[in-house]
């Protein structure tokens, strides 16, 4: 679970320094707001987290290659840990 912790904690950065267009900043904040869930209390948040991130990816990914990379390596950490 430790690196999936890096991974969110690196993906919340990357956030916080991606611009994107009004209509996908819901989108961000509502990623973001699920990090800091996550950050607070991993074991109660881990799943919706997941869900929410692959959502993103599939949301953002295609027009933000960074912010893709960061989704998917956070879901893959994720998922590694038994998430």
């Amino acid at each position: 679970m430790q690196q999936a912790q890096k991974s969110v904690d690196d993906l919340h950065k990357t956030i916080q320094t991606t611009a994107v267009p009004a209509e996908q900043q819901a989108t961000l904040d509502d990623v973001s707001t699920h990090i800091e869930q996550f950050q607070e209390d991993p074991a109660a948040h881990h799943q919706t987290l997941r869900e929410r991130l692959e959502n993103a990816l599939l949301e953002l990914g295609a027009e933000h290659p960074t912010l893709a990379e960061g989704l998917r390596q956070a879901v893959y950490d994720l998922s590694n840990a038994g998430v």
